[in-house]
């Protein structure tokens, strides 16, 4: 199930964009990617399914994903999940 991206916080430089995504089982972000930046992932809780081009992992909180520039990449939350992008501006 697709999720609407949260209101995002912006860092105090205006360089960075954070989002916090509270996520049920099931719901996630298709594939898609950023040809212009990269960018990373926090898993604060639950178990996320998370790919990377052919690479697919399951993560659970204290673990961080980085995503390439012009990744393909998705994820989908297996349990209920709190997890947190960052982005530059």
């Amino acid at each position: 199930m697709e999720i609407k991206s949260p209101v995002p916080f912006r860092t105090y430089d205006t360089k960075h964009e954070i989002q916090v995504f509270h996520l049920r089982s099931g719901e996630g972000v298709s594939e898609h990617q950023h040809q212009l930046y990269a960018h990373d992932m926090f898993i604060s809780q639950g178990i996320v399914r998370v790919q990377i081009g052919p690479i697919c992992k399951d993560l659970t909180a204290p673990d961080t994903v980085h995503f390439p520039t012009g990744a393909l990449h998705n994820f989908e939350a297996l349990t209920d999940a709190i997890v947190v992008t960052v982005h530059p501006l």
